[in-house]
């Protein structure tokens, strides 16, 4: 008896049953016949039945795509394959869905960097398959073709391009959305110059910046707060500016149980980092990435992906749990910690209470708040207390980065870990490591705030 394991409205059907040699096998109709090149590729590659459902729902989600949006990328008899295809990765990285409806009839919810990588390398291992063993013309037929010849005509153009289709289903533009390309380049280690020791915001001035830059009036002052609790992260913890305004609000709801007051704050990936909620219809819990639950429940894209002056830019860190993408913050000092943990307390009651997102820092309108507004409420902060703001004078955002960094290095604390307390992320920094994890590089930034006497204490500077 065969078992069916998925029904496209669209284009296939895919569904198990037993072979002569009563294997189980699975089976792909297009148009209500078997797909022929799927039973060849998966009879000449010797798939068990794992490899063929994964194989299959790759090909059959690239079917359905090409049934219900293909018409979209032929222009003057020809198919324009360099926006096909970055569009069907852009369609399984944000889904399809829109406000609750799905105008392509497709249903996708956003899919991980992952298992995009894993369907772009089937579809290219069966298109090139195909290719080398087919002899379809390279122009495109004028009568309406089927699906399976459309496969065929796609792997052809392919070899007749003389590039593999990963490179292109791998680089789609930024434009169109996510990067599937999860390579990033190297973090190399050099010495600071001399001149580079300008761009750090020196902590002599940090306390004056905190207490006395931001001062507005009595009912702004939500925004005050807002402004010192972004401060904190950048100079306490060296976050960048864009991972600062990436914090949702569960991310910062901890206290280190053996610090009371001190908070603990995570540092999700902006697309990746997962988050759990109760589904109202099954009263279940859970869990998904932040990706998808902004589209599921906000019909909202991540601050990285929105347009003009609302986006926020997102570089990758170094994460110390793969599955759920997070890191935890190391603070340079449990005043920074204790700090910021009593602003958010009061942050929290008084700000704005948007309902259409989840993110903590916001503008007075509701909005999320974005790097470009926060980069002039730091410049004003800046003179207000009688400097210059400046990349070469270290009064920018991220020159307390740079302070970060370089009261660690001061304290004795070596590359391996400092390049993991700011989350670097390359292959050749993290196999340097050692093995080290990122608990024990947050138990040695701690070990350097305990002076002789056993007291913690503040890298560098007092907060206070």
């Amino acid at each position: 008896m065969s078992k069916q394991i998925a029904i496209s409205p669209l284009a296939h059907i895919r569904f198990e049953d037993l072979d002569p040699n009563r294997l189980p096998r699975v089976r792909l109709l297009t148009h209500g016949s078997d797909f022929v090149p799927w039973l060849q590729f998966s009879q000449a590659h010797g798939l068990k039945i794992g490899g063929q459902r994964a194989y299959s729902r790759a090909i059959g989600l690239f079917i359905d795509f090409l049934a219900a949006r293909g018409e979209e990328f032929h222009y003057d008899g020809a198919t324009k394959y360099t926006e096909l295809f970055p569009a069907f990765f852009t369609s399984l990285s944000l889904g399809t869905m829109q406000k609750g409806s799905c105008p392509y009839d497709l249903w996708w919810t956003p899919r991980r960097v992952r298992d995009i990588k894993n369907i772009s390398q089937r579809i290219t291992i069966f298109l090139d398959w195909i290719a080398d063993r087919s002899d379809i013309p390279s122009i495109v037929p004028q009568r309406n073709s089927t699906t399976g010849e459309q496969l065929k005509f796609w792997a052809r153009w392919n070899t007749l391009k003389g590039k593999s289709l990963l490179g292109h289903l791998m680089r789609p533009q930024a434009s169109q959305g996510l990067s599937v390309q999860t390579s990033a380049p190297p973090v190399l280690w050099s010495e600071p110059k001399t001149d580079q020791e300008l761009l750090r915001f020196e902590d002599e001035y940090f306390h004056r910046f905190l207490n006395e830059g931001f001062k507005r009036r009595a009912e702004l002052r939500w925004s005050v707060v807002r402004d010192q609790m972004i401060s904190l992260l950048l100079h306490g913890s060296g976050l960048r500016i864009s991972d600062a305004l990436s914090l949702w609000i569960p991310d910062v709801m901890y206290d280190d149980p053996e610090f009371p007051g001190k908070a603990v704050v995570r540092l999700y990936d902006p697309h990746e980092g997962s988050i759990s909620y109760l589904d109202p219809l099954t009263g279940r819990k859970v869990t998904t990435t932040r990706v998808a639950f902004l589209r599921l429940k906000y019909d909202m894209l991540p601050l990285s992906l929105q347009p003009g002056h609302q986006r926020v830019g997102a570089k990758g860190n170094l994460y110390q749990d793969s599955e759920e993408k997070y890191a935890l913050v190391c603070w340079k000092g449990p005043r920074y910690a204790r700090a910021f943990a009593q602003l958010r307390d009061e942050y929290l009651r008084i700000r704005p209470r948007p309902d259409n997102h989840p993110f903590l820092f916001v503008t007075p309108e509701g909005k999320p708040m974005t790097d470009r507004a926060f980069a002039k409420v730091h410049a004003a902060a800046i003179r207000r207390i009688g400097l210059t703001p400046g990349k070469k004078f270290g009064t920018t955002p991220h020159g307390h980065r740079h302070a970060y960094v370089y009261d660690l290095r001061k304290a004795g604390l070596g590359i391996k870990e400092i390049q993991i307390a700011v989350r670097h992320r390359s292959t050749e920094s993290q196999e340097a490591y050692g093995g080290m994890t990122m608990l024990e590089v947050s138990q040695e930034v701690q070990k350097a705030c305990v002076d002789a006497k056993g007291e913690l204490v503040d890298i560098g500077r007092n907060l206070a």
